[in-house]
């Protein structure tokens, strides 16, 4: 109902029952800038738990957050499987071997442009996308779920950021393709 009626996020925290009777799923769904991480972290009590920028997009990812009413966080990333990743790789290769081909750059609606964006965050923008991607001891994790503890809201955010949020400079320290 407050997406529908496009309401602010407090007066959407005013719809809510104190203490429901029950578990309850909440989805959210929207354009980027859209608000959707500023409407979870106000259900959940706090202002910093999902990265938000008015500036950018910021969560990257598909976020799932449970609530148990405890004030302990606990977040649990799956990272994609190795052969998930394989694909992405060998997508962003396709897209980069046509755009060469006619003589030009990868360039947004290309297809394959998402999987360069996701493996040029992740290895840094200049990375030759034909090289041994495979080899990159940070993915030694990879198809395994990434489990973190914190006792704060704050705590919480710096621990799951690397893996939600797009940073600003595309350094290739992003965790969020993965």
């Amino acid at each position: 109902a407050c997406a529908a009626a496009a309401l602010s996020p407090s007066r959407c925290l005013e719809m809510l029952p104190a203490r429901p009777a029950r578990p309850f799923t909440i989805c959210v769904v929207g354009d980027t800038g859209a608000g959707k991480s500023t409407l979870l972290n106000s259900l959940l009590g706090t202002d910093q738990l999902l990265p938000t920028n008015a500036m950018r997009a910021c969560t990257a990812a598909v976020v799932e957050v449970l609530w148990s009413g405890e004030r302990l966080f606990e977040a649990a990333v799956r990272l994609v499987s190795a052969d998930e990743w394989a694909a992405v790789i060998d997508d962003a290769r396709l897209c980069v071997k046509a755009a060469t081909a006619e003589g030009r750059r990868p360039c947004e609606g290309d297809a394959g442009h998402g999987a360069l964006v996701r493996v040029r965050s992740f290895y840094g923008a200049e990375i030759d996308v034909h090289g041994d991607l495979a080899a990159d001891p940070r993915l030694k994790d990879l198809g395994r779920s990434v489990v973190m503890h914190a006792e704060s809201a704050s705590d919480a955010a710096a621990q799951v950021r690397p893996f939600v949020d797009s940073p600003e400079d595309g350094d290739g320290a992003a965790w969020w393709p993965l």
